[in-house]
């Protein structure tokens, strides 16, 4: 287990090196990316989501869906009141 985490870290290590980026980016990003149980190496060892750089994927997921949401109901009311109006002359 330890081995396959140090593999990780000096491959990040070696990429960011190679293409001219920060390593401590490369570290930042992976340790705030959600693993398969869906929480961050971050979240597992501090049990809170840490603030960083990196914008993360769900909290624009988050809001396109309420404002979806929000025009799905602005509709749905439009619809409801179209049907009421046309029932009652």
């Amino acid at each position: 287990m330890a081995e396959k985490g140090v593999g990780i870290v000096k491959n990040l290590l070696t990429k960011a090196t190679e293409s001219g980026n920060d390593p401590y980016l490369a570290l930042v990003s992976y340790r705030s990316s959600p693993l398969a149980c869906g929480y961050s190496p971050d979240e597992l060892l501090m049990g809170r989501k840490l603030r960083n750089r990196i914008p993360r994927l769900s909290d624009h997921i988050n809001v396109v869906v309420v404002l979806l949401m929000q025009n799905f109901k602005i509709t749905l009311v439009a619809i409801i009141i179209k049907v009421l109006r046309s029932l009652n002359p």
